[in-house]
């Protein structure tokens, strides 16, 4: 198994064996922590990424570029699943926006891109990510099936985008400099050129 899916695997793993499966509703601290981790849930992985954007040096702004076209894919992919799904919830019989969960897609999706440029914060990241996950299952607004489901999204989409050139927006938020791309020697020439676009229609 790759390490990259290893993180992903154990904090659902932790999320499924820490939740009781029969377990009646009783207000406590574990409530109030997961109700604080669901409002906070969306919120930390944008406000981080474009702090790291706009704010940050150029190793942060990559980071933060990264993890905002992952998160921008994740929730338009997010999104459409739920309009075609059209899944209840929990708590709500009669919504129809529970498949996959989107707290879960989203956090996970910035775990993935963090990690990637920062693997002490991509660690945070991963355990903030596994409590929010972990608050839907345990406020009753996502089932287990529907937390995985978001958790597998958001890491792959993140992992394709970290993957792709310019990203899945191809270039809109993820911006490459010369030195980032890789570099193709010209047919008897020692100078190296850069591919810069290439389009086959």
């Amino acid at each position: 198994m790759s390490k990259g899916i290893v993180i992903p695997t154990v904090m659902v793993a932790v999320l499924v064996l820490a939740n009781p499966i029969c377990a009646q509703p009783q207000p406590d601290l574990s409530s109030d922590l997961a109700n604080t981790l669901t409002h906070i849930g969306i919120s930390v992985p944008v406000l981080t990424s474009v702090s790291l954007t706009y704010l940050g040096n150029e190793r942060q702004e990559r980071a933060g570029r990264r993890s905002g076209d992952a998160l921008l894919v994740t929730g338009a992919a997010t999104l459409a699943l739920k309009e075609v799904l059209r899944r209840a919830r929990p708590d709500d019989p009669l919504a129809d926006d529970g498949f996959p969960s989107g707290h879960a897609s989203l956090t996970f999706a910035f775990a993935r891109a963090i990690s990637e440029e920062y693997d002490d914060w991509g660690k945070v990241a991963y355990l903030f990510a596994g409590g929010v996950s972990w608050s839907r299952v345990k406020r009753n607004d996502h089932s287990v099936e529907q937390v995985v489901a978001g958790a597998a999204l958001g890491w792959y989409i993140a992992d394709r985008s970290i993957h792709s050139r310019g990203g899945l927006l191809n270039g809109v938020i993820v911006r490459e400099t010369p030195a980032q791309l890789p570099q193709e020697t010209a047919a008897g020439t020692a100078d190296p050129t850069v591919a810069v676009w290439s389009r086959t229609w």
